[in-house]
């Protein structure tokens, strides 16, 4: 299997790939995969196939390409935890009408799911068609927002020993040439100022918090309480009312621009042709 790092400056993503050994035999685990399908290839029920995996399996979509190219689409697979490259090549065998169609040239690893995702509309390609961000279909909880945070308190989590206030956050993705994480983290300070001032002890607690907010699309501060008192979730209502204005502000940050995700039943369709805008601007 390839595998897809469309960035040669930027390493490769902290938690994308894990090696275990089952015998003699090495096996490379993934979060995110990438397929590239032509659309005749597809089945016609595809995009409910790939509902149905729900939040274990987000994905994004792109507007089908079928400029001066064969009509194909590229989706991003975002799975909760890794799995292996069987799993994912199982997974696109049954998007195929036949098993006849697929070849391992399809399905991809992924390495940097930030560079990927600008890749859906070929925006850092400028010889492609530049078609529009609002076009990419997203499914089953996917969320760039979302990435980027787990990401940045992996290696805030990671580096305690040198990442202890904002600044040290900055100066340390800089200094990995993280540009997609340093780009993210500047424009929410007050996000990880609060979460950097916050107990360190605490960051288990709020992570647990963060993935029932992913599960259960939560976009208000009110939202998240009521959710969480009515489906008896005490100890997260606990954590929640300890420390509302990183929860607060973690809202609020999701809020700024509508870019999770966006469950739909419809075809993708190509777009116009405009100028990309960034998922974190």
């Amino acid at each position: 299997m390839k595998s897809k790092d469309c960035s040669s400056n930027e390493g490769t993503q902290q938690t994308s790939n894990s090696n275990i050994t089952k015998g003699n035999e090495s096996v490379s685990k993934y979060q995110y995969y990438l397929f590239t399908i032509y659309t005749d290839k597809l089945k016609d029920n595809w995009l409910q196939t790939l509902k149905d995996f729900g939040y274990a399996c987000s994905c994004a979509i792109s507007p089908c390409h079928d400029v001066d190219t064969k009509p194909h689409y590229h989706i991003i697979i975002a799975y909760k935890a890794k799995q292996d490259e069987s799993y994912a090549q199982n997974l696109c065998k049954m998007l195929l009408k036949s098993d006849a169609y697929f070849n391992n040239e399809i399905v991809e690893n992924v390495r940097n799911i930030f560079c990927m995702y600008r890749y859906l509309t070929h925006s850092d390609t400028p010889y492609k068609v530049q078609d529009n961000e609002k076009d990419i279909v997203s499914m089953n909880g996917f969320s760039m927002h979302n990435f980027a945070l787990n990401e940045t308190i992996e290696y805030i989590n990671s580096n305690k020993e040198i990442i202890n206030n904002y600044k040290q956050l900055v100066d340390f993705l800089i200094g990995i040439y993280k540009l997609d994480l340093l780009e993210f983290v500047v424009k929410h300070p007050s996000l990880f100022d609060k979460y950097l001032t916050s107990p360190r002890n605490n960051t288990a607690s709020n992570q647990s918090v963060i993935e029932y907010i992913r599960y259960k699309n939560i976009y208000d501060y009110q939202q998240l309480v009521d959710n969480l008192i009515s489906d008896n979730k005490n100890e997260l209502l606990n954590i929640v009312s300890n420390n509302p204005t990183f929860f607060e502000l973690y809202l609020n940050s999701k809020n700024q621009k509508l870019i999770d995700s966006r469950i739909t039943n419809s075809t993708p369709q190509k777009a116009e042709t405009k100028r990309f805008k960034f998922w974190f601007s």
